[in-house]
């Protein structure tokens, strides 16, 4: 029995001795086996950090490249934004309808062509109200031609015809005549002003245009009997000129017959006076025979 227990007690202190001796065999490679992992965990991490940093930046970068690059390609045009201004000009002014819309568009282009920087300006405005106020200062008497009315037709009467001159200024005289029937070519009324102020500013040369303007703008005001009321009008004071002339040419030959019957009249007096004296003479005559 105690060859038993010597046996058992001799076989515990082996196995001790066995796991003392493996464990002083792994101490040493603990810190290299961690070192090693710590290292390719490391490198593994740091590599997927800066993977998804360089990811981000790049996408960041790109991100904003391509929204300048997109805002270069759709910079503001003319085309474009005269289409918009007139558009709003329509809606926004009384002044102006569908049927001045090509004319709004056609000028904005025009200026907008000269300065196409204007394109970008107006374009930062958002509604109708801002960019007719921008309007307004980009082109002298805008605001006067969206305001339509009096306003309107002196501008454009000070445009096409030059200074106003009459005594009464033009936005109360416009305002005091009656509306009239559109079309109107005579009468004083605006629909008369309105048609020769129309017909003022036609020609696609400036010969047409200063000719048009020379006929048309002093209808406007009454002179040549055309936009004025208790008067004769334009044909009527062409009918009187030409009876006039017919008067005067009816005179003047009266006259004619008149300074040839006179002369008529002087031509007998003459033979009149050249019969009394041949009879003179042959009374002479007559009295020198009797003497001898």
């Amino acid at each position: 029995m105690m060859k038993l227990h010597s046996l058992l007690a001799l076989l515990l202190v082996s196995s001790l001795a066995f796991v003392a001796c493996d464990s002083d065999d792994d101490t040493p490679e603990a810190p290299e086996a961690g070192a090693e992992a710590g290292a390719e965990a490391g490198t593994e991490a740091g590599t997927e950090a800066g993977t998804e940093a360089g990811t981000e930046a790049g996408t960041e970068a790109g991100t904003e490249a391509g929204s300048e690059a997109g805002e270069m390609a759709v910079a503001p045009t003319c085309e474009e934004q005269c289409g918009d201004f007139a558009d709003c000009a329509v809606s926004s002014c009384d002044g102006y309808t569908e049927a001045t819309r090509p004319d709004l568009y056609e000028g904005c282009m025009n200026l907008c062509t000269e300065t196409p920087a204007l394109a970008s300006i107006y374009a930062m405005y958002e509604t109708c109200e801002q960019k007719v106020e921008f309007a307004a200062t980009a082109r002298e008497g805008f605001a006067a031609l969206c305001e339509g009315g009096a306003a309107q037709f002196c501008q454009i009467y000070t445009e096409t015809c030059g200074e106003w001159t009459a005594e009464t200024a033009c936005v109360e005289w416009y305002d005091a005549s009656a509306e009239g029937e559109a079309g109107a070519t005579e009468g004083a009324n605006q629909a008369c002003y309105n048609y020769h102020l129309s017909a003022a500013g036609e020609g696609e040369t400036e010969e047409e245009l200063e000719a048009n303007a020379a006929l048309h703008c002093p209808h406007i005001v009454g002179e040549g009997a055309m936009c004025i009321d208790g008067e004769m009008t334009g044909g009527e004071m062409a009918g009187g000129e030409m009876a006039a002339g017919e008067a005067a040419a009816g005179e003047a030959a009266a006259g004619e017959a008149a300074a040839g019957e006179a002369a008529a009249g002087e031509a007998t007096a003459g033979e009149a006076a050249a019969g009394e004296a041949m009879a003179g003479e042959a009374a002479a005559g007559e009295a020198m025979a009797g003497e001898e």
